[in-house]
């Protein structure tokens, strides 16, 4: 897993409103891929023929999941770094009610037989991950 301090060091960049900025990008990104596979999954539903556009969903999945843990990791990171709850609410808040929106995709998607022979599906836990995670801390994503 691509992890935060490894963005940093490639970025060489240690600005946390560099880091906001990107977390706030992915997540929109996040919001996309959740618009897209809405729309695949109401084109499914129309047609009998839909091993095409089931297949569709591959990258979608591991796109949703490489963002979902390389949030969690940087806001993690960045919790470590401001220790300031107030300044990262709304990011919280935000992967907070995308780890729901995510959750039920992938759920979706293991209800598809032919999708599970073609990728690993996720499962993530019913509560979103702690982010707030003190240095000697370990979490389990």
């Amino acid at each position: 897993m691509f992890e935060y301090e490894e963005y940093i060091s490639l970025r060489a960049v240690n600005d946390p409103n560099e880091g906001y900025d990107s977390i706030l990008q992915l997540m929109e990104l996040q919001d996309a891929i959740e618009d897209f596979q809405k729309l695949i999954f109401a084109s499914i539903n129309q047609t009998p023929d839909n091993l095409c556009k089931v297949s569709a969903l591959v990258p979608l999945i591991s796109e949703a999941y490489g963002i979902y843990k390389f949030c969690t990791s940087m806001l993690r990171a960045m919790y470590q770094q401001l220790g300031d709850d107030d300044a990262l609410q709304a990011l919280f808040e935000k992967f907070d009610s995308q780890h729901f929106v995510l959750r039920d995709f992938f759920t979706d998607c293991n209800s598809i037989k032919f999708l599970t022979t073609l990728v690993s599906i996720p499962r993530l836990p019913s509560s979103p991950p702690s982010l707030k995670v003190g240095d000697g801390e370990t979490s389990i994503l």
